[in-house]
């Protein structure tokens, strides 16, 4: 049965079937949509020639009269025309992580309907936070680049509120070029790109300031650090506020590269200086020593799991202090929402941290994407349960994280070079003991499989032609050593890893042994 009175914004919908003139054949046209959107004014619209397309996942039929088959029942779905189903594949030792991928994929390809990233059904618009996770788990499933640019250029015309919403779309962009390449796509876009930065809020002394109107304020544009506002761990707010100037500093980052590849060397330059200067500040003004993390804000003492884990996947915690950061973030558990969940998540996996990244996305609770599949939905949520967002869409791409995450940490591949002229591949196994799958580029997939026993770490991969690839094994123990089918590459021993740079275009296979397995 279907439920009459779902709670929230979840929709019920009862819609009479037509006889088509066909004998036997019948249609169920879908009721206008009425008293839902929230926005109507800026919602994306589609042909005429779609009709009303309803998003649905149970459908109860009644009144039905003689046998029925199932079977009898076709349904017709909108996705976008350019997915490709086997572009890309990921697999792993965990049923559970296959299950939580294979909706995140799917997640992708079910909300493309509009031809634009949209951030649910609730509302139907584009928001730039939400366009930035789908970027990311889109190229990790499927090859197509449009649907991300497109998205862009509606926001650009069609911004959104928050603030650090604004700073999402250096990111899309940046994202746009390591992926593609592409500089001929970015160079009419780069100047706008520039009134991403927060540049008017920056202060002489070098800060993002929030004034009272930009600190949790409605409506306008303000500070959000996490949505919905239950999930900011107690975020305290302030006039310098951390998460805000960790957004800043990873744009300038950005930009600083962006203006290299458009031969901007002396913006390049400037961006470059801002970016020292400031991570410098950053870090002297808002580290606490004694606590291992970072403030939320100038004048304040209060240490909210954000205030770490951006900066943590930003980059901008100092080496010498991120096992701090990580340790303090292990005692938070999932404080934070599915969106911030990707910062979270990248920044443990990016710093020795990946078997609590996927305890966290396993947990059994509701704050897990085993939750979400243990649910039955097809799709990812808005929000982690309806109890944490009681308006929640059911069908919100920007809780597919893992889409991405697992591909590009488990499996370990990662461009390297804009356009993935170099490849990284550095697979984080934790307690899992095999992974294997395929990830798209301009230049032909990139395929990995890797196996994991007590005394031996083995990795096939098969680079592309026009690339070359730089890989990172982890080591077996201190006495281990690598070993290489073919002929022999350099390799160096940096830690916990053995890297080999410039693996050329082709089949490769390496094996890393204990001392126990010779």
């Amino acid at each position: 049965r279907v439920d009459r009175d779902p709670p929230g914004s979840v929709r019920y919908r009862l819609a009479d079937v037509r006889e088509t003139g066909a004998a036997g054949e019948w249609q169920v046209v879908a009721p206008p949509r009425i008293g839902w959107n929230t926005r109507p004014h800026v919602t994306v619209p589609l042909p005429e020639a779609f009709g009303v397309v309803t998003p649905f996942r149970w459908v109860e039929i009644e009144g039905w009269s003689g046998s029925f088959d199932p079977a009898q029942v076709v349904r017709q779905s909108s996705f976008l025309k350019a997915w490709d189903e086997d572009a890309a594949h990921f697999e792993c030792s965990d049923p559970l992580l296959n299950r939580i991928w294979d909706l995140c994929k799917y997640s992708i390809k079910a909300t493309s309907f509009t031809g634009i990233f949209v951030d649910g059904d609730r509302e139907r618009i584009p928001y730039e936070a939400d366009a930035y996770i789908n970027q990311l788990t889109h190229y990790y499933t499927d090859a197509d680049k449009q649907l991300a640019r497109d998205t862009f250029d509606w926001l650009m015309i069609k911004p959104t509120w928050p603030t650090e919403w604004a700073s999402h779309m250096v990111f899309v962009a940046y994202t746009d070029w390591m992926f593609t390449g592409d500089t001929q796509w970015l160079h009419p876009r780069y100047n706008g790109l520039k009134t991403k930065l927060l540049m008017h809020r920056v202060g002489e002394d070098g800060w993002v300031h929030s004034d009272k109107k930009t600190r949790n304020r409605m409506p306008g544009v303000r500070d959000i650090v996490d949505w919905p506002q239950g999930e900011r761990d107690g975020y305290v707010f302030r006039e310098i506020n951390t998460v805000v100037n960790a957004f800043h500093l990873r744009t300038v980052q950005m930009m600083a590269e962006l203006a290299e590849a458009l031969n901007r060397k002396g913006e390049a330059e400037i961006y470059r200086e801002r970016f020292e200067r400031g991570i410098k500040r950053f870090h002297e003004a808002l580290w606490m020593e004694d606590k291992g993390c970072y403030r939320d804000g100038i004048g304040t003492d209060h240490a909210s799991a954000h205030a770490t884990f951006f900066p943590l996947a930003f980059g901008l915690v100092p080496e010498d202090h991120r096992d701090q950061a990580v340790a303090f973030l292990k005692t938070k558990g999932m404080a934070c929402s599915v969106y911030a969940a990707q910062y979270l998540m990248d920044g443990l996996f990016s710093n020795g941290a990946a078997d609590h990244a996927l305890e966290l996305m396993m947990a059994d609770n509701d704050r897990s994407w085993k939750h979400m599949v243990e649910s039955g939905t097809t799709i990812t949520w808005e929000a982690w349960d309806q109890k944490y967002k009681p308006n929640q869409d059911w069908n919100h791409a920007w809780g597919a994280a893992p889409g991405n995450l697992l591909p590009r940490h488990v499996l370990g591949v990662e461009p390297a070079e804009a356009g993935w002229k170099r490849i990284r591949i550095k697979p984080h196994p934790a307690f899992l003991t095999s992974a294997t799958g395929k990830v798209p580029t301009p230049h032909g997939p990139v395929s990995v499989a890797w196996e994991k026993d007590a005394n031996n770490f083995t990795l096939a991969c098969s680079i592309p032609e026009g690339a070359t690839a730089e890989v990172f094994l982890p080591t077996m123990g201190t006495e281990s050593r690598l070993t290489q089918a073919g002929p022999p590459l350099p390799v160096e021993k940096n830690g916990d890893r053995f890297s080999l740079g410039q693996v050329p275009p082709g089949s490769h296979r390496f094996t890393v042994r204990t001392s126990s397995s010779d």
